[in-house]
């Protein structure tokens, strides 16, 4: 016997209580932050911008294009437009509304003047559609960013940006983008466009996103880290968009070159595109979020207007830390810090072999149970998923009992892998020293994580982080205990580093991935289940 495997009691209680304090943190800091006054003439104002929405959305008529309500709000926007000195152009269209019939539609839209008055030059566009759907009055989609770039219009009247605003009230959106499109495709303004920020929405509350971007992930993710914004944002959200088949106006804007911003909330998506989309609820701090959040990423942009060009590698991974900063590298830094992460477990699994306390075929075993595990989470989260929809049709995808739904989901997931790899690590303890099993099943386990994360990094390289930094700090404590003191290192501690990694990493995720996706992705919801057992299982074996 080479000898025992220490308590793992301390490390899984340390496990425990390092899941309760993420999980606590990370419902304080998913919702928006709370409203601030604005403290200069130029920020945006939180209260009032509420009144705009108030105005706006008026006695509650959907907005569809063709409708009496859709009549008045343009009505309401020239005047809105009126009582800030300003005036609204109109590029008229026709197209075909609700219900397949040619009405007449109207990109409203104004050139903000730069800092010396001057409206030449290139241009930042700001976007927001105003048009809605018959179902509702759309408070959320979208007359909170019609009400955002109302008042941004405002903040930038008192103090301008580095150079020309052109705020967009686009029309047709809910139709098929139309406004967006007429509008790069018409006119001349586009041409003289450099930068954009979208406001939209899919529900009515929780914090803003700033989920897609334009083509140049470098150029985007630093300006997104130097700009003082609290929006979530993530280049998972981006990658994830990319291959979905939804729209927004930003897509028109993207798809002609243009770099730039889309930001939207995605809390209580129930309320979507239905009669319950009403300014009582919508959350006055979500709207304040977005207001500020684009007026920053407006100046920001505003600030390169001059030289747009992106200066270092197009793609590039970014995601903030529970709102309070955002991080960014290049995508090649991915590729050489997942080389090293291999390296160091390989030179873990050798050190840890030439001492007794590892072996190879224990290893692949492991690695081998743990792959069938991780494909059966994703089918029996599929199966579980049909079970639910049957069960409970009514509002899918996000039926009653959506977090019951969405943990079960998750637990199945676990489930899967931890059962086949403790069943062959018990049975292997009758023959091999526990402490052999013990960082069998550990690199094994981180072997698997690595292998999903060269597959992530190969076809989704911006939603590599949430893997790559779970991994690369198990793969560091891990070579670096079996390198210090490989008589006395056990799997435990190294376990519970990786897996408060993964736990830091993914569980501020949830609530976003839930608000989505509700339970329409059950085999990636069980995946992400898996995932966690992997990491968790030098701690819980």
């Amino acid at each position: 016997m080479i000898g025992t495997v220490p308590p793992r009691t301390s490390a899984r209680l340390a496990l425990i209580a390092l899941f309760a304090v993420i999980v606590a943190v990370a419902w304080v800091r998913h919702g928006p932050p709370e409203c601030a006054s604005p403290n200069a003439p130029g920020s945006f104002d939180g209260p009032e911008a509420w009144q705009s929405l108030v105005a706006f959305v008026g006695d509650g008529a959907p907005r569809d294009p063709g409708s009496i309500g859709h009549e008045s709000a343009i009505t309401r926007l020239r005047e809105a437009a009126a009582r800030r000195g300003v005036a609204f152009d109109s590029q008229r269209f026709m197209a075909r509304g609700w219900k397949r019939t040619a009405v007449e539609m109207h990109n409203l839209f104004v050139v903000v003047p730069d800092a010396r008055g001057s409206t030449d030059g290139p241009l930042v566009l700001l976007n927001a559609h105003y048009d809605g759907v018959p179902m509702g009055p759309g408070a959320g989609d979208n007359a909170v960013g019609v009400a955002c770039a109302l008042e941004i219009l405002r903040a930038l009247k008192a103090a301008p940006a580095a150079c020309p605003v052109v705020v967009l009230l686009s029309d047709g959106e809910e139709l098929g983008l139309l406004g967006a499109r007429e509008f790069a495709k018409e006119n001349p303004l586009w041409k003289r466009v450099v930068g954009v920020v979208n406001l939209d929405a899919r529900g009515s509350d929780g914090p803003v996103h700033v989920f897609e971007t334009g083509a140049h992930g470098s150029w985007h993710a630093a300006i997104l880290a130097g700009s003082d914004i609290s929006s979530r944002a993530t280049s998972l959200a981006s990658e994830a968009y990319q291959h979905m088949p939804n729209g927004t106006d930003f897509t028109v804007f993207r798809m002609a070159g243009a770099p730039g911003f889309n930001l939207a909330f995605i809390g209580s998506p129930h309320n979507y595109h239905t009669a319950n989309d009403t300014v009582e609820r919508v959350d006055p701090r979500t709207l304040a979020q977005m207001g500020t959040d684009a007026l920053a990423l407006v100046r920001a942009l505003a600030a390169f207007a001059h030289d747009p060009q992106p200066s270092c590698a197009d793609s590039a991974v970014w995601f903030d830390f529970y709102s309070i900063a955002i991080f960014w590298w290049p995508s090649w830094v991915s590729w050489t810090a997942l080389s090293a992460c291999v390296a160091l477990l390989v030179t873990a699994l050798v050190r840890l072999r030439a001492e007794g306390m590892a072996t190879l075929g224990g290893t692949i075993l492991v690695a081998w149970m743990s792959t069938t595990g991780l494909m059966a989470s994703v089918i029996a989260g599929g199966l579980l998923t049909i079970a639910i929809r049957t069960a409970h049709p009514s509002h899918w995808p996000w039926p009653d009992g959506l977090w019951a739904g969405d943990l079960a989901l998750v637990a199945v997931g676990f489930a899967c892998v931890t059962m086949p790899v403790s069943w062959i690590s018990r049975r292997r303890r009758h023959r091999r020293d526990e402490l052999v099993v013990a960082w069998d099943d550990s690199l094994g386990a981180w072997g698997v994580a690595a292998a999903v994360t060269l597959v992530a990094l190969a076809f989704a390289p911006g939603a590599v982080h949430p893997l790559l930094i779970p991994l690369g700090v198990a793969s560091v404590s891990g070579a670096a205990l079996a390198i210090a003191r490989p008589s006395r290192a056990s799997p435990s501690w190294v376990g519970l580093a990786g897996a408060g990694a993964f736990l830091l990493m993914w569980v501020p995720l949830e609530g976003s991935f839930v608000d989505a996706f509700g339970l329409s992705l059950g085999g990636f919801t069980a995946m992400r289940g898996a995932l966690l057992a992997l990491a968790c299982r030098g701690v819980l074996r």
